[in-house]
């Protein structure tokens, strides 16, 4: 059985995914996977029950754990990118005299799903009779990005609405230019990894034209402990050269 403090993680790992589920059917799910993960091991592959067994429950929770935290990054991701629309309707609601409740609800109609279900969530916590440092504590606590905890701050700090309409201004132009230099470095990536892959590429374009060419002598290197060896230093000096590459050409764009 999973300790306090993993349940406690768990809990809040897949709420910063957007999942309802608990700590005890994200295990079931593993369960479920990890047999049928034994099976296929134990049917296709040839393996014994121990190690099937032993497999497959590993491969059901990393694969559970993977997802989760694919899904927990993506939806960080939307947030961070949906938020300054989100601080655009706040703004407005500011600015024609609304409170911050009501704006916050002007925001969560407009905004889309991930941030949405945030702002919802903050209303819903207001609601219930919290104070708005504590529903934005949560908020930052559900997204643990910088943009999140800055927009909670930014919302609880100042002590009256000009001042925190002028701190939301600044906010959300800071964020608008982090996210256009984020696409630039995104773009920069690109470029940088169809380079690498470019490099690494023209190996194995030779290796199975080879392979074609001489099937007897290139399959040699297979089934000999030599030609193991050798295919093994070539896929790392392919791996090493296409990250020097890469590294090259970040530094190069940076420039």
């Amino acid at each position: 059985m999973p300790s306090k403090w993993q349940s406690d993680r768990l809990t809040r790992q897949l709420g910063q995914a957007g999942l309802i589920w608990t700590p005890a059917g994200l295990y079931i799910r593993a369960a479920v996977l990890g047999a049928m993960s034994a099976l296929v091991f134990a049917v296709v592959l040839g393996m014994t029950l121990l190690a099937a067994v032993c497999v497959g429950a590993f491969a059901g929770l990393a694969l559970l754990h993977v997802c989760v935290w694919r899904v927990s990054v993506a939806r960080m991701r939307y947030v961070t990118q949906q938020l300054p629309c989100a601080i655009d309707a706040v703004i407005r609601g500011l600015q024609a005299g609304r409170t911050v409740t009501d704006s916050l609800r002007i925001a969560a109609k407009e905004a889309q799903t991930p941030v949405r279900q945030e702002l919802t969530r903050i209303i819903d916590d207001l609601a219930a009779g919290k104070t708005i440092e504590e529903a934005h504590w949560r908020f930052s606590q559900r997204i643990p990005v910088p943009e999140g905890c800055e927009f909670a701050l930014t919302l609880t700090r100042p002590r009256s609405d000009r001042a925190r309409l002028e701190a939301l201004r600044r906010l959300n132009h800071q964020l608008r230019a982090r996210a256009a230099l984020n696409d630039k470095n995104a773009a920069r990536s690109a470029k940088t990894m169809s380079g690498a892959a470019m490099v690494v590429s023209v190996p194995l374009a030779i290796g199975w034209s080879l392979a074609v060419a001489r099937p007897a002598e290139v399959s040699l290197l297979s089934s000999q402990a030599f030609g193991v060896v050798f295919l093994s230093l070539c896929a790392v000096c392919c791996f090493v050269v296409a990250m020097v590459v890469r590294h090259v050409w970040c530094l190069r764009s940076r420039h």
